[in-house]
């Protein structure tokens, strides 16, 4: 009968359990199993690893399309309000013009 050591001891080396014989090789069909399996997932990780670099360059190419499409319109819009705001300024000061020369709009009606 082997003496167990006491708890929260820990075994020396000459007190560790035996080592079990090493497990028989397997046949060589299995082996090849083995090998064919193991070449399959590889090539699938490599074939999704290359899908989602190319998917994640499509996105960033998209990415970038929308940034200048959109800074091309934003643009766009800058020099129509540009234009807009002018107006409105030159639109105000003729206004106040013809409200200092005529005595205000209230007195035609």
């Amino acid at each position: 009968r082997s003496r167990r050591p006491p708890p929260g001891r820990r075994r020396r080396p000459e007190e560790s359990l035996p080592v079990p014989p090493p497990a028989p090789s397997a046949p060589p069909v299995a082996e090849t199993i083995r090998a064919e399996v193991r070449a399959a997932v590889e090539d699938a990780t490599a074939r999704l690893r290359r899908d989602l670099e190319n998917l994640h360059l499509d996105l960033i190419r998209q990415f970038h399309l929308q940034q200048t499409e959109l800074a091309r319109v934003l643009d766009d819009h800058a020099a129509d309000l540009a234009s807009l705001v002018a107006e409105n300024d030159a639109l105000r000061a003729e206004n106040d013009r013809l409200r200092r020369v005529g005595g205000g709009v209230d007195e035609l009606s």
